[in-house]
């Protein structure tokens, strides 16, 4: 009967000691959710940052893609869609590879650090044999690899393009060209009152 009782009181600490386990490892499960989620969060916010700040950057850099596209220039409807389409294609290619080239690298090392954060926080409520397992059952991660799609055709669809040839040989746009705009209001403005002498 004594042995009866013994055994009872231990499988009952026994139980104590595993609901305890099991409280203090949702407690410690809830914790490092919360804080995996304010991580994701704030990964977040610096890709968007940083592909913001790129993007502004590559943005004002556009005229050198548009300098490097070597394909001939029509003014045929037809042939100009094509040339369209390509000066689309080559912009968004450029795009892409330049901001793979100065993102993809930091980002990845960010995402993976913090995976590998993420990864080492949950084994840690693991116990010790239970972590070697599954530390060993972990898929084998590729490489993260960042990709940038550019939809310029979609970006430029409002976009009518002007490309009718307009010639003016006027005294005061020629003064204008070759003088600047400042001198040429003081010659348009002598202009307008030597008519008016010429009327009056």
């Amino acid at each position: 009967m004594e042995l009866a009782w013994q055994e009872r009181e231990q499988k009952m600490q026994e139980r104590q000691t595993l609901w305890a386990r099991l409280d203090h490892t949702e407690k410690e499960l809830h914790d490092v959710t919360t804080q995996m989620k304010e991580k994701i969060c704030s990964i977040v916010e610096d890709v968007e940052r940083r592909v913001s700040n790129a993007l502004n950057e590559e943005i004002r850099r556009l005229s050198v893609l548009v300098d490097e596209f070597n394909e001939p220039f029509h003014p045929d409807p037809l042939v100009l869609n094509v040339f369209k389409k390509t000066l689309h294609a080559h912009v968004e290619s450029g795009l892409g590879s330049n901001l793979r080239a100065r993102l993809s690298s930091a980002l990845a090392l960010n995402i993976e650090s913090s995976q590998a954060e993420m990864t080492k926080r949950m084994l840690a409520l693991l116990g010790n044999e239970k972590r070697e397992l599954a530390s060993t059952m972990l898929p084998r991660r590729e490489p993260f690899e960042i990709l940038y799609r550019l939809n310029c055709e979609n970006l430029c669809a409002d976009f009518q393009e002007d490309i009718e040839f307009k010639f003016s040989l006027g005294l005061v746009s020629l003064v204008q060209r070759l003088m600047g705009k400042a001198s040429s209001r003081i010659v348009n403005q002598r202009h307008k009152e030597n008519v008016r002498l010429y009327f009056v």
